[in-house]
């Protein structure tokens, strides 16, 4: 069987930072696709539209703008707003390297 790791890291797209042997994109190093993430999460969950995400750098950090319609807008937010919290949660964890302060705001 192949080592799947070794073609990983034969990619050249991808390396391995000189304090860690996790790989990093050589695109992303520094800034997660935060925006991507919630993009890709918030589509899982709607059924029959795309969702708009939008990222605005401010002086405090990083507001991601999440734009679906209200007939999805419950699904998004979930029960008791489950599904907003554990989106903010991702969030946190995906911005901990770059120690950014990231804010959800769904429209």
């Amino acid at each position: 069987m192949p080592d799947s790791t070794s073609d990983f890291f034969s990619d050249p797209g991808h390396s391995r930072t000189p304090h860690s042997d996790r790989p990093v994109s050589a695109e992303h190093s520094d800034a997660p696709d935060l925006t991507g993430l919630v993009s890709y999460v918030a589509n899982a969950l709607i059924t029959d539209e795309q969702a708009t995400v939008e990222s605005t750098e401010t002086r405090n950090g990083v507001i991601i703008k999440l734009h679906v319609s209200e007939e999805n807008m419950g699904r998004v937010i979930g029960k008791d707003g489950r599904i907003a919290n554990a989106l903010r949660t991702l969030l946190r964890a995906g911005s901990a390297s770059s120690k950014k302060r990231v804010m959800l705001d769904i429209e």
